[in-house]
């Protein structure tokens, strides 16, 4: 259970720093910090056009590669270069940008989670 968000921040990432597996153009948009339960989830949120259902031109499969990049070459250095730690790292994707935690039928949004292992993004399943 979410028990509160922290805002941290709308930060740039490098531009090559997102050449994804899937070759999609996307942009970190912000970054929070979540309590669920006793655990702290650092969340990542990245804005992918092309995933848009009214598009259909992008699916889940099209990018699942990206999620394990994404938190291997994105997230991980962050949480470096910022001190934080975190139970959990999680990686969305949506079409466009969206208030976190409110429900939107028309936001396409992907996400997966991941937990920090000796310096390695393991997929978590939930």
């Amino acid at each position: 259970m979410s028990t509160g968000i922290t805002y941290v921040s709308e930060a740039a990432v490098a531009p090559d720093a997102l050449l994804v597996p899937s070759g999609q153009p996307m942009d970190l948009f912000e970054v929070l910090v979540d309590r669920v339960d006793a655990e702290t989830w650092i969340r990542f949120r990245f804005v992918v056009p092309s995933i848009a259902r009214a598009r259909g031109e992008v699916s889940f499969f099209d990018v699942q590669d990206d999620f394990e990049y994404l938190c291997t070459r994105v997230a991980l250095p962050y949480l470096i270069e910022r001190n934080l730690s975190a139970d959990a790292v999680v990686v969305s994707l949506l079409d466009q940008p969206a208030e976190f935690g409110q429900a939107d039928e028309t936001v396409t949004q992907f996400v997966e989670v991941f937990r920090v292992t000796d310096g390695i993004c393991a997929w978590e399943a939930l």
